[in-house]
């Protein structure tokens, strides 16, 4: 049998972590679809019984099925621009690597020459 090394465990944690994650975006997109396809249902039937017009389902039909629409394409939006692909709990920026850091060069290097200077090895 193969022996498992801390690197293969924390691959397999990212990794399990990662189809977590990934799984309940879609079902959270899955039960949004549930819930507007409930609502067409029980109009439907409420339709049948002439309770209500079958042009009212069919405008709210539309109405549903864009909404349903378009949570998903501002999900797919959001997850396509913002979402690192391999962990889902952190975000992008477009700002990333391109910032100027804080500390400056020189103080930077005035501050390890203070650290060397002070601190015997």
């Amino acid at each position: 049998m193969a022996t498992l090394t801390n690197d293969s465990l924390k691959r397999q944690t990212d990794i399990n972590e990662w189809y977590y994650k990934y799984r309940l975006d879609t079902l959270f997109v899955l039960q949004i679809l549930f819930l507007g396809l409930s609502v067409l249902v029980l109009l439907s039937v409420m339709s049948s019984y002439r309770l209500i017009s079958p042009m009212f389902v069919a405008y709210v039909a539309v109405f549903v099925f864009l909404t349903v629409f378009l949570v998903w394409y501002f999900k797919y939006a959001f997850n396509k621009s913002t979402r690192d692909f391999y962990h889902w709990d952190k975000r992008r920026f477009a700002s990333d690597g391109n910032v100027a850091p804080y500390v400056t060069a020189e103080v930077r290097q005035a501050m390890t020459q203070i650290m060397e200077t002070s601190c015997p090895k």
